[in-house]
């Protein structure tokens, strides 16, 4: 019997595996009928298989586990999934210095540099006008040429300009000096003001408009000059306003002097315009343009006149410029009166002057036509991108403007070649080598710099949320030849000492080591596009210019912003051209040592001395504002609230400072943190060190809707000026004159002190938050 159903059992063959406990058999038939399967109910499926059937099982669950891990491969390999593959990634010091040494050697000398600054300020770069066409199209082609995936974001902002492209042509535009009767037919235009007149063909560049004072209104007609001496001396005989203002209208105003010291607001008001002297000051000893890089009696020194908090196109403050954008109705915030102005040169002052005081008896007077004109015009950001292999999500931006208000071959086009030269190293290492960068890099060619840091501003104000989270540093290539001395670090100190370290690397221009004392640091600044960064987000920052010698602080070049900052002063300025090969190969190695670092530099001591500083500068001013306060009657120094407040600051700061020095001790000191970290730790850690340097800044400050960095000095005068602003009034009378602070009285009575203490109170317990958030921030519990 039991031979029998074992016979049987080698007859049953199992087909497939089913569910649980069972499975299906071939139960055996007579030879006439055809083979039955049957659902068997057993808890271990025994049956033998033939080698055809089993064969084919086995091949098909091989495909299935082949198809199944292609699959998963792929998903891995995907930018998303990239952090979940790899289980720590750690690079050490010395394999990134050796890439560092290998990316510099791409750029072996300054040659394509000299190209770059050559062929960028051979046309003028100015923002929303034809010519910037060029440049936008130049740097867009240098990327695509690396295999960089390029795009661009294109804004419509308010910008300022003469207008010759209507009815009056670029040759009819300027100022003639005539003789004769003004409303007659015999006057002679035989004189015409040189303005910033080309020197040799370098300024001669293609499409070349002249130098402006933007957002001024147009002046046209025939005028009478007026020197600021005749114009006091026809004030003073004036018995009424309506008989001044009939004195002044016809009459341009000779301003060789800053007229705002000189010219009540109502009084310039009355007068047709002004021809103001924008020349630089000339410094002893240094041979003039063309031959040396002194200042030439023709000069004219561009900048502009909005005079907004929040930069960016005025029109949309904090929001982009698109089409649908909802824009503020009036006109923009200027430093300086909307008043038509012509700006000149010395040579035209001294010209003009001289014909005054000539002894001519036939009448003099101005022809000018100047088609001053604001509206909305295109600006165009160019972005290039290099993905990241590990955290694509992290970016490292690397930018510069590239708008210029002439040629601009130092500011901006010394910034701009050494971005061009930046990205063709890291994009040939990578083609050359297969190496991609653990973070993402993004690069950056901003417009409109010039006008209100616009288009780095208006970009920031669309990616205001990815870049807030996903930005770990920015590098900004602006003006990075001023001279060839020494390198002027922008940078806060938490960033000192990592970069001290990469400077090292680096030898002087023309020296074979490096020195430590080659470099110096200053506290970022409003000057540039790392401002809105910094001030906007917390992002910390860094920007290098090569300076001339003795000059350890923020001093631009003579020629800045003038038509002759040309491909020659670039050669003059930095002779051979090595302070820029140095200032590349800086850039260089900061900028992969942010891509490839797997523990961000930031050093927390450093930066709770920075805290401690501005906190405490703050909190002086804040005990100095309530004195003030308190001569008025109405101050609350003594409440409860008050001292409350003063005591919170006080132990939030400490708590602050305490929590930032042992983070650094504990967690970024220690020996072996950081390596022996699997990549969610490094990431989590390195997220730390990204929000901690958030806290400190505010979107809305009540009652201001602004954005505020607290760390920031200007950030926390401005709130203070805000506060105790003081109320302008008319004291002088309509036709009288005021020096720089003349005929300004200050509303500091009672009125409003306690709005004012309300505010400063409000100020003080933002700090207390911020400060208070540092320990939260660094700590992985809620129980904080």
């Amino acid at each position: 019997m039991a031979e029998a159903n074992n016979s049987g059992n080698q007859q049953r063959q199992q087909l497939v595996g089913a569910g649980s406990g069972g499975c299906y058999e071939k139960v055996e038939t007579a030879e006439d009928e055809e083979p039955k399967l049957q659902w068997t109910q057993r808890r271990c499926c025994c049956c033998g298989a033939t080698g055809i059937v089993a064969s084919l099982i086995a091949a098909a669950f091989v495909l299935g586990c082949l198809v199944s891990f292609a699959v998963t491969t792929l998903a891995l390999t995907s930018p998303s999934s990239r952090i979940g593959r790899q289980s720590n990634r750690w690079i050490d010091d010395s394999t990134l210095k050796l890439n560092r040494e290998k990316l510099r050697g791409l750029v072996p000398n300054s040659a394509l540099l000299d190209q770059h600054v050559a062929a960028l300020s051979s046309r003028q770069s100015r923002a929303g006008t034809p010519g910037a066409i060029y440049h936008a199209e130049y740097v867009a082609n240098n990327w695509r040429k690396l295999g960089l995936k390029v795009f661009n974001r294109t804004y419509s902002v308010l910008l300022s300009y003469l207008d010759t492209d209507s009815s009056t042509s670029k040759d009819q535009v300027g100022v003639r000096l005539c003789r004769g009767s003004l409303n007659g037919m015999d006057a002679r235009c035989n004189v015409t003001l040189r303005l910033d007149a080309p020197i040799t063909e370098l300024e001669a560049a293609a499409d070349a408009l002249p130098s402006i004072v933007p957002f001024t209104k147009p002046l046209q007609g025939k005028f009478r000059l007026l020197t600021l001496e005749k114009l006091k001396e026809t004030v003073a005989k004036a018995t009424s306003p309506e008989q001044l203002r009939r004195a002044l209208s016809d009459k341009v105003i000779l301003g060789d002097r800053p007229v705002s010291a000189f010219i009540n607001i109502t009084v310039l008001n009355m007068t047709a315009g002004v021809l103001k002297n924008r020349a630089m000051e000339s410094r002893p000893g240094v041979p003039v343009y063309p031959e040396g890089t002194g200042v030439p009696d023709t000069l004219i020194s561009m900048k502009t006149t909005l005079n907004t908090n929040v930069k960016g196109d005025p029109t949309t403050p904090m929001f982009p410029s698109k089409p649908y954008a909802v824009r503020l109705e009036g006109g923009p915030p200027l430093s300086q009166p909307d008043h038509p102005t012509v700006p000149i040169s010395k040579a035209d002052v001294d010209l003009l002057n001289k014909a005054l005081q000539s002894d001519s008896s036939s009448e003099l007077f101005l022809q000018i036509n100047w088609p001053m004109k604001q509206s909305l015009r295109p600006v165009q950001d160019i972005c290039a991108e290099l993905t990241g292999s590990v955290e694509p999500d992290r970016v490292v931006l690397v930018g510069g403007h590239r708008d210029a208000w002439h040629s601009g071959a130092l500011d901006p086009h010394t910034g701009l070649s050494s971005l061009l030269e930046i990205s063709r190293a890291l994009a040939e290492f990578h083609s050359a080598t297969g190496w991609r960068p653990r973070r993402s890099l993004l690069l950056c060619s901003w417009d409109a710099e010039e006008w209100n840091l616009i288009g780095s501003a208006e970009w920031l104000d669309e990616e205001i949320l990815r870049a807030n989270r996903r930005l770990v540093g920015y590098i900004n290539t602006d003006t990075d030849i001023m001279g060839h001395w020494k390198v002027m670090v922008h940078a806060f100190r938490r960033w000192h000492g990592f970069l001290d370290k990469l400077f090292a690397e680096v030898p002087d221009p023309g020296k074979s080591t490096s020195s430590p004392d080659h470099h110096f640091y200053i506290t970022p600044d409003s000057y540039s596009d790392y401002y809105v960064f910094w001030r906007n987000i917390g992002v910390p920052i860094v920007d290098l210019s090569y300076i001339r010698p003795n000059e350890p602080r923020m001093v631009v070049y003579d020629l800045y912003h003038s038509r002759y900052d040309t491909v020659r002063l670039y050669r003059l300025t930095d002779p051979g051209g090595k302070a820029h090969l140095a200032a590349v190969h800086n850039y260089i190695g900061i900028a992969y040592s942010l891509l490839d670092r797997p523990i961000l530099p930031t050093n927390l001591t450093s930066y709770a001395t920075e805290i401690d500083e501005a906190m405490s500068h703050l909190y002086q001013l804040a005990e100095n504002a309530s004195l003030i306060l308190a001569r008025g009657g109405q101050s609350r120094l003594n409440s409860s609230s008050w001292s409350a407040l003063r005591r919170a600051f006080r132990t939030e700061l400490a708590g602050a400072i305490d929590a930032l020095r042992s983070f650094q001790t504990d967690q970024l000191d220690g020996g072996g943190t950081g390596s022996d970290l699997d990549l969610l730790g490094q990431r989590m850690l390195n997220d730390k060190l990204m929000e901690v340097q958030k806290v400190f800044v505010y979107r809305s400050i009540y009652p201001h809707s602004d954005v505020v960095n607290l760390l920031a000095e200007e950030g926390s005068l401005r709130v203070f000026r805000r506060i105790f602003r003081q109320e302008m009034h008319e004291t002088h009378e309509l036709i009288g004159f005021g020096g720089p602070g003349g005929g300004v009285g200050s509303g500091n009575g009672g009125d409003g002190s306690e709005a004012k203490q309300k505010n400063l109170e409000k100020l003080l317990e933002t700090c207390i938050l911020s400060l208070a958030s540092v320990s939260k921030v660094l700590s992985d519990s809620f129980a904080t």
